[in-house]
């Protein structure tokens, strides 16, 4: 007897990389010609940024810079100055090994301040000192075989059709999106830009991956002959054209903007330019239903089946959540003044609670002010938020790549009581991945499944909730003429009943 054995393949992200990398971090700050000097050093951040990211067999490769930025408070006029320097980095970490599809492997790259110490070596020198921890997660794809179909006489399979997702491809791209800016008066220091992203359309054609958003940019400065800091905002839009090999209109996609820097320039005609660097990341996949063979028998001859667990991938609505967060805390001095606020996201964890997975996230916030004997003094304070999102499963069956964005961030006092309420949005991709069962070989044997003396006919008293198929399978029957003979319905017994059951039907 001929069996023809039907297959596809799928597949799924996998972890294979999770670890946190130290990178150190010693530097001098010389500070420009254009710049007052140090009298005091006020606050120090570090902001990593990525610019490359390899993953081959076994090794992932993470190259960027982390922005070292000072705040410090000038000598003679007591203003709140920056500066800031570019300290490079290049790590790798290990992979698991296997045979994995890296084309489109999401690696989620984070971290945070381990410590950080800066002093002033004299007017116009610094000297920071301290080590970022590194965040990595990353996943790749792996191709499982499947068993979509079987053909052959007396062979009846048990199918079923299972949602999955299959990746069409990740596009990544540098781009520099330029407006004009509008300051009350003429900059003199400007010591803050934050960027944050509204995607507005992001649209798969044949090949082509089309985006539009808009960046917001906030920019904290002080003007010339102005002690007092202002803010001022832009709104700067985008349009990008990707190349995605293989995406098309049935795909959905999510995208995401990284910004990396900002420059700020004049220009002829007496105008303000504001252009900010950032990557785009776009990420498609197409949901499918697939049928896969998850049991078999011959009502013939005797068959040797193979399972495994086959993991399938199931992506959630994407990331776009708009968060509201807040913090407060006693100030040292209750006569000081609120000057700015700052904040810094850390990267998004997943929690696992019960048999539910949660998203929660951490931010910092920056606040500078000015005490009562005219010093400036920095504040900081941690929050946490959490993303809602149901998730009923294991941290381990997650597969993340998300990125939090501060949109506001505002200060008040109160006697001596400051808050920080902070606005952040958290976009991003999320998937599940679960081991699903399914036959993996089939073969015949040449051993008949019914002996020679074997009874005629069987009587068997089925219980409710009974599958015919599994009854069907015990007795090597077909299913079909099962319920045929006993007037019954496929699938599952609704109440007891007893079944006639005919050897070799």
């Amino acid at each position: 007897m001929e069996l023809k054995v039907y297959k596809d393949n799928v597949s799924a992200a996998q972890l294979i990389c999770e670890t946190k990398l130290e990178l150190p971090l010693e530097t001098e700050f010389l500070i420009p010609d254009y710049l007052p000097q140090v009298f005091k050093v006020v606050k120090c951040m570090v902001i990593p940024v990525v610019l490359q990211k390899q993953i081959s067999p076994g090794r992932l490769n993470v190259e960027g810079y982390l922005r070292c930025i000072v705040f410090y408070q000038a000598e003679g006029s007591g203003d709140l100055c920056q500066t800031e320097q570019k300290v490079p980095f290049s790590k790798q970490a290990d992979c698991r090994q296997g045979e994995y599809d890296y084309a489109c492997a999401p690696v989620e790259i984070g971290g945070e301040v381990e410590y950080v110490n800066c002093r002033a070596l004299s007017g116009r020198r610094m000297e920071v000192r301290g080590a970022f921890a590194l965040s990595v997660r990353a996943c790749a794809y792996r191709r499982s075989d499947v068993i979509t179909a079987l053909d052959g006489e007396y062979v009846y399979p048990k199918s079923e059709t299972l949602q999955t997702a299959q990746m069409a491809g990740m596009a990544e791209k540098i781009l520099t999106a330029e407006g004009d800016i509008a300051f009350e008066g003429e900059p003199e220091v400007i010591l803050h830009t934050q960027c944050s992203s509204t995607m507005e359309e992001v649209k798969l054609l044949s090949g082509k991956a089309v985006v539009k958003g808009t960046v917001q940019a906030q920019v904290i400065y002080r003007a010339k002959g102005s002690e007092e800091l202002l803010k001022t905002t832009a709104d700067i839009p985008f349009h990008e054209i990707l190349d995605m090999e293989h995406a098309d209109e049935q795909c959905r996609a999510v995208a995401m903007l990284n910004a990396c820097g900002c420059t700020i320039t004049g220009t002829e005609d007496d105008k303000t330019q504001l252009a900010v660097t950032a990557a785009l990341t776009v990420r498609a996949w197409k949901d499918i239903e697939l049928c896969v063979v998850q049991d078999a028998f011959s009502s013939q001859q005797e068959m040797e089946l193979e399972t495994a667990q086959t993991p399938l991938e199931q992506v959630y609505e994407p990331l776009d959540e708009h968060v509201s967060a807040s913090v407060s805390g006693q100030l040292a001095d209750a006569e000081s003044e609120v000057l700015m606020a700052l904040a810094t996201p850390l990267s998004v964890e997943l929690l696992e609670n019960q048999e539910q997975c949660v998203l929660r996230g951490r931010v910092m916030a920056h606040v500078f002010c000015r005490n009562s004997a005219g010093e400036i003094d920095c504040y900081d304070k941690v929050c946490e938020y959490t993303v809602e999102r149901e998730l009923t499963c294991r941290a381990a069956e997650i597969c993340l790549l998300c990125q939090t964005d501060a949109v506001s961030v505002r200060a008040e006092k109160n006697g001596a009581e400051l808050t920080a309420q902070l606005e952040l949005n958290v976009t991003g991709f999320l998937s599940m991945v679960r081991a699903t069962t399914t036959l993996a070989q089939v073969q015949l044997t040449e051993e008949p499944i019914h002996k020679e003396n074997a009874p005629a006919l069987y009587l068997y008293f089925a219980q409710e909730n009974e599958a015919i198929y599994e009854i069907a399978k015990r007795y090597h029957v077909c299913p079909e003429a099962l319920c045929e003979i006993n007037h019954c319905a496929q699938g599952v017994l609704e109440e007891p009943k007893r079944l006639l059951v005919p050897r070799g039907m």
